[in-house]
C-alpha cells in the first residue's frame, strides 16, 4: 500500500486504460485516462496475392494484429495452416491467439529486437525466413533490419497509422488534472503527441511499457525513466507502483 494516495495519468482512452486502471485501485492511486492519439486502420488495403508463399507472421504490436484480422475479415480471407506465428510481449501475444491461433515464439521482453534474434533461432537458418510484417507507417526500421542483415526475405506491409490528437485538447485534459505523480506510457507515438502538448518534462516520474517506448521518453528529454519488466497489466501496474513507492521516498 502507499500511504499518501498518488495521481496517475495513463496516455491511452479509457478502455484501454481501464484493465491497468483497475489493478491499480488497491493501491491508493487515482489513475486518470488521458488518450493522446488514435489508430487509423488503412481497411482498403490489399492483401498480397502471394501471402500464402510465406512461412510466417511477425506482429511487433498488438494493433498490428487488430489491423491484419479487421482486413483480413473484410476481404473474406484467413492466414493459411502451418504459418507460423511470431509475437513480442504478452499483450500482442494475447491478440494474436485471439485473432489466429498461439503463437509459435513470444519472447516476454518487448521490443522487436528481441522478437527478430529470436525469430532467427527458432527457425535456424535465416535464409529459410520468409516473413510478411503488418505494422503501423511509423513502425521503426530496426525489426526488419536485423532479419534482413542475417539474410532472412521480409516484407513491411503498413496497414494503420497513429496520429496524434489535437495538442490543445490534450493540454486542456492534463491542466485540468495537474498536478500529478506519475505519467504512464504505452507506445513512442503517446510519447510524442504528449510532449508537444505538455512541455514541462519535471515534476512526474515516465513510466514506459517497454525499451523501445523508454528510448523515446529519454530522447524527447525525461530523466529517470522507469520501465516495467513486461507489458501485462500485473507487470504495469507493479512498475507503476513501485516508482510511486520510489518517488515517496525520494
Amino acid at each position: 500500500m502507499i500511504e499518501t494516495v498518488k495521481k496517475v495519468i495513463i496516455t491511452r482512452d479509457r478502455d484501454k486504460a481501464a484493465p491497468l486502471m483497475a489493478a491499480l485501485e488497491p493501491y491508493s492511486v487515482l489513475s486518470y485516462a488521458v488518450p493522446v492519439t488514435k489508430t487509423v486502420f488503412d481497411i482498403s488495403k490489399t492483401i498480397p496475392e502471394d501471402l500464402n508463399e510465406y512461412n510466417c507472421v511477425a506482429f511487433t504490436s498488438a494493433v498490428a494484429v487488430e489491423a491484419l484480422s479487421k482486413i483480413l475479415n473484410k476481404s473474406g480471407l484467413n492466414l493459411k495452416r502451418g504459418l507460423k506465428i511470431f509475437a513480442v510481449g504478452s499483450s500482442t501475444a494475447a491478440a494474436a491467439e485471439n485473432a489466429f491461433g498461439k503463437p509459435d515464439l513470444a519472447p516476454e521482453k518487448s521490443d522487436a529486437g528481441s522478437l527478430a534474434t529470436g525469430i532467427i533461432e527458432k527457425m535456424g537458418d535465416p535464409r529459410t525466413i520468409k516473413a510478411f510484417w503488418p505494422c503501423g507507417v511509423d513502425a521503426l526500421p530496426d525489426f526488419r533490419e536485423i532479419l534482413a542483415e542475417a539474410g532472412a526475405d521480409i516484407t513491411r506491409w503498413e496497414c494503420y497509422r497513429t496520429e496524434a490528437l489535437d495538442s490543445e485538447r490534450i493540454r486542456s485534459e492534463l491542466q485540468a488534472l495537474s498536478p500529478w505523480d506519475l505519467v504512464f506510457f504505452a507506445a513512442p507515438s503517446a510519447v510524442k503527441a504528449f510532449s508537444d502538448a505538455w512541455e514541462d518534462r519535471s515534476g512526474f516520474v515516465p513510466v514506459a511499457i517497454g525499451p523501445t517506448t523508454q528510448r523515446a521518453l529519454e530522447s524527447a528529454g525525461y530523466d529517470n525513466v522507469i520501465t516495467s519488466k513486461g507489458t501485462t497489466v500485473i507487470k504495469c501496474a507493479g512498475a507503476i507502483v513501485d516508482a510511486l513507492r520510489l518517488k515517496a521516498w525520494s
